[in-house]
């Protein structure tokens, strides 16, 4: 709704007001330190990253935030495995998560399939750029996800890729050629071309 922000301060997740309201310490979770608060499109929940040490599982945890202080009870916990996670991408119509660990691999989150997860790329970029890499782009109707993959077919240069959500499959939007640095949006459908989505890069 643009009345509140979310940020991780010391590992707590808060939300703060745009103009007038308190600050709300919406994890309390001492001993664990959360990161990459995520806010859903529809404003209904919040997703961060969750971990206890360098050695454990990373954990997700959605909180829905049609309540002012949700409890324990409402938190959806999602076991992510031992990788750190960098980053969380909501689909607009937040349903879906894009994900990526700390080998560059992304993986797809459907809220609807009873959390299941789906590896969409392995070593997609070099690990040592971590917090550095471009995310993932969402299409605006959620049916496509863009990211950028290093070196394929002996190429150094990273070219786009595009996942479809539809039917699991992979394929190229630009030809390596040219090395892509950023995937930048997707640009709406228009009257012009009512079925395309076109997807500007750098």
């Amino acid at each position: 709704s643009g009345v509140r922000a979310a940020v991780a301060m010391r590992g707590e997740v808060l939300t703060l007001p745009v103009e007038h309201g308190a600050v709300r310490n919406i994890s309390n979770s001492p001993g664990i330190n959360e990161r990459a608060p995520a806010w859903s499109p529809d404003g209904q929940w919040i997703a961060t990253i969750a971990f206890n040490g360098a050695d454990e599982d990373t954990t997700l945890l959605i909180r829905p935030q049609v309540a002012a202080m949700p409890t324990a009870a409402d938190v959806k916990i999602i076991n992510l495995g031992p990788n750190y996670h960098y980053t969380v991408v909501w689909s607009p119509d937040s349903t879906k998560l894009a994900l990526v660990d700390k080998t560059m691999s992304i993986f797809l989150l459907d809220l609807e399939k009873e959390n299941e997860i789906t590896e969409v790329a392995s070593n997609a970029n070099d690990p040592a750029m971590g917090t550095r890499t471009e995310p993932p782009r969402w299409s605006p109707d959620s049916q496509w996800l863009a990211y950028l993959q290093e070196g394929q077919d002996g190429s150094a240069c990273s070219r786009v890729m595009l996942y479809s959500i539809v039917d699991g499959t992979t394929s190229p939007a630009t030809d390596g050629r040219a090395d892509v640095t950023s995937v930048c949006v997707f640009v709406i459908p228009s009257i012009h071309m009512p079925l395309r989505h076109t997807l500007v890069c750098r």
